[in-house]
């Protein structure tokens, strides 16, 4: 399956961070509050992850004359990413979209069926990508592991096996 997943990600510049590389022409290796050097770092037009996914779905209940009552799943997806980036540093801007890093994704869920082929779903999911875009005269590096709990209804349109 194919997916679209949207973060958007903020920087706490009053949060003291590693800064390691040059700064001004002068070699840097500290820990300084983000707020001394970038004014604004954010992604929030999104990280966009485009994601192609392997699913693996486990029957519980199954009989001959239904759908099965409970369905177990697993995902499994990875793909590109295109963040958009936004930093002010020195008062002066910068904002566009990039291509990003690989990103990769795994998830694990449960469906319950309401009538016939329709299934009440709930999703744990865990992403993570690590983004080195563009910022004013330079480039930001950050790990970003996200947690999401997604809920929803879907239709099964295909058959149902009995397990092996």
């Amino acid at each position: 399956e194919g997916e679209f997943i949207h973060l958007k990600v903020v920087a706490d510049t009053a949060r003291a961070i590693r800064f390691d590389g040059n700064l001004r022409g002068e070699a840097v290796a500290a820990s300084r509050p983000l707020s001394s050097v970038v004014e604004r770092f954010s992604l929030t037009h999104g990280v966009n992850l485009l994601l192609v996914n392997v699913v693996a779905r486990r029957s519980v209940g199954i009989s001959a004359s239904a759908p099965p009552r409970w369905l177990l799943t697993g995902r499994f997806g990875a793909g590109a990413s295109v963040p958009h980036v936004e930093s002010t540093i020195g008062g002066r801007n910068l904002e566009r979209y990039e291509w990003g890093a690989f990103s990769v994704q795994a998830a694990a869920g449960l469906e319950m069926r309401l009538v016939k082929r329709l299934y009440l779903s709930g999703e744990y999911k865990l992403t993570h990508s690590v983004q080195e875009v563009s910022v004013v005269d330079g480039s930001a590096r950050t790990s970003l592991t996200t947690h999401h709990v997604v809920g929803g209804v879907v239709a099964h349109l295909g058959t149902f096996r009995s397990p092996r």
